[in-house]
């Protein structure tokens, strides 16, 4: 599980990166080739990052409740939605104010 907490966030930051780079070419008419492959790469590495802390996240959470994990997996949905519904009224704002890189 050790390698997991290491390699996950890793992932992630590496997949956004990609993504970001991927924005910044796409916006400086480099290739679309180019541009593409980071950005479906940066997509993919991100999605598989995101499921494993998931996952983690779950297993981690049983471990510590076991009396009471239905309201743990209540509260991390709560949480995640909420935080999703915050992302979705901010990021239009941000993509308005500085463009699909400033959101990066």
């Amino acid at each position: 599980r050790n390698i997991v907490l290491v390699f996950v966030p890793l992932g992630v930051f590496v997949g956004q990166a990609l993504v970001g780079l991927g924005l910044v070419l796409m916006e400086r008419d480099y290739s679309e080739l180019t541009w593409g492959a980071l950005l479906a790469s940066g997509f993919v590495l991100y999605s598989l990052s995101r499921a494993g802390i998931g996952v983690c996240q779950h297993s981690c959470l049983a471990e510590a409740l076991p009396t009471a994990a239905t309201t743990g997996f209540v509260s991390v949905v709560a949480t995640t939605h909420g935080v999703k519904a915050m992302c979705q009224f901010v990021v239009p704002k941000v993509i308005d104010w500085d463009g699909i890189a400033g959101l990066q």
